[in-house]
């Protein structure tokens, strides 16, 4: 799990305001990322949006990390937890070992699933293809879509807008402003090869 940035803190911080009408400055931001500036950007936001569905209490950051690690131990409760293929006597089965339990904790299993190599899940067979298509959604009365939208030749990262990508940030003044994408950048004109 990567430590998170400051940007991605002040939008947990943002998200907690959306709750509680809390004033984020530079101090609380310092202060939370000292505190929990570890914890993995996705879990900490579920965690917010999970503290305020079941409480009234004022988020702190201790309900955070403990909302986190009750996320991770659910994960890996719910995990298929069979060791990676590896020979259990090779120096790094152990380091591989904590690798594969950290990336299920975090959430990245389907991301193991898919490492190269894995096995190609074979194509639709044509019973599911011609159902999908009797039970399209029908298409929406207007102009038709572009149908070539600008994308990024980036892929998407996930923790962005994937039409724009962009994110919000916690401006100084405690407000919200749209932010070009630092990890997969704003769409650009063309399409993804």
């Amino acid at each position: 799990m990567a430590r998170m940035t400051e940007q991605q803190m002040g939008a947990v911080l943002a998200r907690a305001a959306a709750f509680d009408g809390r004033r984020p400055d530079p101090i609380v931001l310092a202060a939370w990322m000292e505190a929990i500036g570890d914890l993995g950007y996705d879990d900490a936001m579920q965690a917010v949006v999970d503290h305020y569905a079941e409480s009234t209490e004022w988020l702190k950051p201790a309900h955070l990390r403990a909302r986190v690690k009750r996320m991770r131990a659910a994960r890996l409760a719910n995990a298929d937890l069979a060791p990676p293929p590896a020979d259990p006597d090779a120096a790094d089965y152990g380091p591989r070992l904590r690798e594969h339990l950290r990336a299920l904790a975090d959430g990245r299993s389907l991301a193991l699933a898919l490492a190269p190599g894995a096995r190609t899940p074979a194509p639709p067979t044509e019973d599911y293809t011609a159902a999908r298509a009797e039970h399209a959604a029908p298409a929406p009365p207007g102009p038709a879509a572009d149908p070539d939208p600008p994308v990024s030749a980036t892929p998407w990262c996930g923790r962005c807008n994937d039409t724009t990508r962009t994110r919000t940030r916690l401006t100084p003044e405690g407000g919200l402003e749209r932010v070009p994408c630092p990890v997969c950048g704003p769409a650009t004109s063309g399409s993804a090869a």
